[in-house]
């Protein structure tokens, strides 16, 4: 495969990109949160939890509270978007084109109407217009896809393509896409931009359908994904999309871009400016919705936060628990379907243990899925969580049918078929999942390994996984000399106990990686440990066959009841390792 699958790595810093999310829910044009969240769960993984009420809420940032345009750092811009990466490019991404179509099962079912929007190429070192374009990138994206009656994929995804150097052509080829949207931005004197925009369809060769050259003000840019929505509207032949947000003063709308922009840069003092500078933008106009996004954002990243005693800490996160509760209920009121809306209540009733309420969550959001596949990787997730292995694998199947190039949705469809004990499948959707640029493939490639008995691969795997995760890796070898020989074992255990709290709490005390060697004691106190915790991803993976051995021993039972799943599985049925006998669950 990886002979004839293009390398395709998403422009992006090398911080480690992790299941997420493009984030494209917001209902405004303006590109919301366009910028922080992203950041912050490509640089948190699964498991890795620091502060310690950050995961529960990453859910919401890693799966759409707000996207980052990876495109900040990036040591060469594409070239000019349309132009081909040349005759070996091509091909190769027809090579790709083709395992997608027969991995995906591509042609079991017609895909609704697709439209590509292709990341804004700015100049080379021209950062302010690379900045402002990946935010007006995913505001686009986000309209659009508000369209009835068209699958867009955002730029979130479309991004490796483009790094990879493919024309329209082969981009539109890859997702099933009929239109490509592309652009170019530059900086011009006197807070203006060059922004030229064209929607073309790449298959018929011919005139764009729309397009347009402009030299704008900045703060008039706010108005450009509403403007795009209904001119694509009439070149598609699509019902005219709704009314926008009200705009807000475009001397505030610079500011907020100026926030978004100093968001991305990962320094404390950079963050504490662009709350500052979100605080000024919303004093003058409290409702304005993408500045509360960023702002919460903001604050979950630590701007802000006390360095005070522990009870000063605790109130702060108490706070923004309410925030994002608060933002939540109040976009719900607004509009019972914004996507955004139910991201947020789940990530919140996730946080509680209300697995029911986090369900209906996920159910509202799945109608939108023609227009935003990225919610059914949402919902693949959820469910795998709960244990419903089979049902977050078909979930997952549909997310990559729609937006083929979702490397997260991919590494989901990985998760699942390991899950299910599937080797092939594992690997091939790992092996695609890298491929479009996800690097958090470790664990389950560590499995592979571990399954066919190549202690030596297992111990590369775990070294990956370990510099993706960003802690410690003291407990790599021990774990591949225990893999290799059962004699090592107590060493491996000793290994993971001696790792510090930090690490051993980010990485829910490696619990799998203590079940991987056979510490099925060690990896069932580290689960009761957790469930103490609010639950954050590492409930995922309960379900690995290595780890039936532990969901066998009786105290498992106080586990799940530890994480208030029973009554989920009452209402919706069992999952698919667990059975109720009389009033107890028990798993296998």
């Amino acid at each position: 495969m990886r002979d004839t699958i293009p390398r395709v790595s998403r422009a992006a810093p090398s911080t480690g990109v992790h299941p997420g999310a493009s984030g494209e829910t917001s209902g405004n044009a303006s590109g919301d949160a366009s910028g922080v969240a992203n950041a912050a769960a490509r640089s948190a993984p699964a498991r890795v939890r620091a502060p310690r009420w950050q995961p529960w809420l990453a859910l919401a940032l890693l799966l759409a509270v707000l996207t980052l345009a990876a495109v900040l750092v990036t040591s060469q811009w594409p070239r000019r978007a349309g132009t081909s990466g040349g005759a070996g490019a091509v091909d190769t991404a027809e090579a790709l084109a083709l395992t997608l179509d027969r991995t995906l099962a591509r042609g079991g079912r017609p895909l609704p109407p697709g439209l590509a929007v292709r990341p804004l190429s700015a100049p080379e070192g021209d950062g302010e217009a690379a900045a402002i374009g990946a935010t007006m990138c995913e505001a686009i994206g986000t309209r659009l896809a508000r369209l009835p009656q068209l699958r867009v994929t955002p730029c979130s995804s479309t991004r490796a393509a483009v790094a990879a150097r493919l024309d329209d052509a082969a981009l539109a080829r890859l997702v099933v896409a009929q239109w490509v949207l592309r652009g170019e931005i530059a900086s011009r004197p006197a807070g203006r931009v060059a922004l030229r925009l064209a929607l073309h369809e790449p298959a018929a060769r011919a005139a764009p359908v729309w397009q347009m050259d402009e030299e704008v003000e900045v703060g008039q840019l706010q108005a450009l994904p509403q403007r795009l929505a209904q001119a694509a509207s009439v070149a598609l032949g699509r019902p005219a999309p709704g009314p926008d947000a009200p705009a807000i003063a475009a001397a505030l709308y610079v500011r907020y871009l100026r926030a978004v922009q100093l968001a991305r840069v990962p320094d404390a003092a950079s963050r504490q400016q662009a709350l500052a500078i979100v605080d000024e933008v919303l004093a003058a106009e409290p409702g304005y919705g993408p500045a509360l996004y960023v702002r919460l954002a903001l604050r979950i990243l630590g701007a802000g936060a006390p360095a005070g005693p522990p009870s000063e800490r605790r109130a702060h996160e108490e706070a923004i628990t309410a925030e994002l509760e608060s933002l939540g209920a109040r976009l719900l009121r607004a509009d019972p379907a914004n996507v955004r809306a139910h991201v947020l209540l789940l990530s919140h009733a996730f946080k509680q243990r209300r697995w029911v309420d986090m369900f209906a969550h996920a159910d509202a959001m799945l109608p939108h899925a023609p227009q935003v596949p990225f919610v059914l990787r949402i919902a693949a997730r959820v469910h795998l969580y709960a244990g419903y292995v089979r049902r977050a694998g078909e979930l997952a199947l549909q997310a990559v049918q729609l937006d083929a190039l979702d490397a997260d949705s991919m590494e989901a469809l990985a998760l699942v078929h390991g899950v299910l004990g599937d080797d092939a499948r594992m690997a091939e959707f790992a092996a695609l999942a890298r491929q479009l640029g996800h690097r958090g493939t470790g664990l389950q490639e560590m499995v592979l390994a571990r399954r066919r008995g190549d202690a030596v691969a297992a111990a590369r795997a775990a070294h990956d996984w370990a510099a993706y995760t960003g802690h410690p890796a003291g407990w790599v070898e021990p774990f591949a000399r225990a893999l290799a020989d059962a004699r090592a074992r107590p060493a491996a255990r000793a290994a993971f106990d001696g790792m510090g709290d930090a690490a051993r709490f980010g990485m829910a005390d490696y619990f799998v990686e203590r079940g991987l060697v056979g510490d099925h004691a060690g990896s069932l106190r580290a689960l009761q440990q957790q469930a103490r915790e609010a639950p954050a991803r590492w409930v995922e993976q309960l379900w690995w066959p290595e780890l039936a051995p532990v969901r066998g021993d009786a105290a498992f039972t106080a586990i799940v009841e530890a994480l208030n799943l029973p009554p989920l599985w009452a209402q919706r049925g069992a999952p698919d390792l667990c059975s109720r006998q009389q009033d107890r669950w028990t798993c296998r």
